[in-house]
């Protein structure tokens, strides 16, 4: 569109063609990740008009335009008192959502990901559990161990409901996959109902997710496991997941101040010198 305003055709771009458009685009006033974006796309439609020779390689170094961007982090872990309380009161929920908010609190699964799973998702290896499940963001399977309770809770939700291992578990009312939509509608409408959280709490399946990621590292996982374990391809991505740990900061706090040369009063030294710079740390 730039360039047709300017009467160029595309196959005619040049470098300064392209410095223009995004010297254009700094007027419009983008976030930074926004403007960042817009240069990745135009780089990935110059290359592709070069690899097709539809345009002869031009110098260009999307580097020199990219702006800084720095990460917002939003705490979005599900408090703990919600979660048991859901828990607690899970078995006044439909049967369905029972076994699919385990997904999410056991395993940090996306909605759309339990919505899709098939009868064929979970097995056995040795003594150890494992789930099969289709990324749809990924557009490829992944396979995480799960617990064996919750292996046991799907094989008799499996054996009761006769599906078949190409089958989806949670099925709409046309046989297909279970809608996310409303997967989050009904657990939203039954958290109220149950008064979780005094009927305040508003359910987002994401946010256990971000609740597991958080309770791995806590306990000493690795970010690449994590990373690894949610399906990620970058450890920026799997960061984002883990929000700040009181439970753990207070306890490197009380290490640190519990070794004698840590303590803020060190050196201190009451009588005639007490006070004076020289005493003190």
């Amino acid at each position: 569109m730039y360039m047709e305003e300017k009467g160029i055709r595309i196959t005619d771009c040049s470098e300064h063609n392209l410095d223009g458009y995004f010297k254009g685009l700094l007027e419009k006033e983008l976030t930074a990740k926004g403007y960042n974006e817009r240069i990745l796309e135009i780089t990935y439609f110059i290359r592709f008009l070069v690899v097709r020779k539809y345009l002869k390689p031009i110098p260009f170094f999307p580097e020199y335009y990219y702006q800084k961007v720095i990460p917002v982090h939003h705490q979005r872990s599900v408090e703990e008192e919600a979660y048991r309380e859901i828990i607690e009161k899970l078995k006044y929920f439909p049967e369905h959502l029972r076994c699919m908010f385990l997904h999410l609190w056991c395993l940090g699964l996306r909605g759309s990901e339990v919505c899709t799973l098939k009868g064929d998702a979970y097995y056995l290896e040795g003594k150890d559990s494992w789930i099969k499940i289709y990324q749809v963001k990924m557009k490829s399977y992944k396979r995480i161990p799960i617990p064996k309770a919750l292996y046991d809770v799907m094989k008799v939700y499996i054996e009761r409901h006769e599906i078949q291992p190409d089958e989806y578990i949670f099925k709409n009312k046309k046989g297909g996959a279970f809608l996310y939509a409303t997967f989050r509608r009904q657990m939203i409408k039954n958290c109220e109902i149950n008064g979780i959280q005094n009927g305040e709490y508003v359910f987002k399946s994401h946010d256990y997710r971000h609740t597991v990621a958080t309770m791995f590292y806590g306990n000493g996982v690795s970010l690449q496991s994590i990373r690894d374990y949610l399906g990620h391809l970058y450890d920026e991505m799997t960061r984002q997941y883990i929000d700040y740990m009181p439970k753990k900061v207070e306890q490197a706090n009380i290490d640190y101040f519990s070794i004698p040369e840590n303590d803020l009063a060190f050196g201190i030294k009451k009588g005639k010198g007490y006070g004076r710079k020289k005493n003190l740390l």
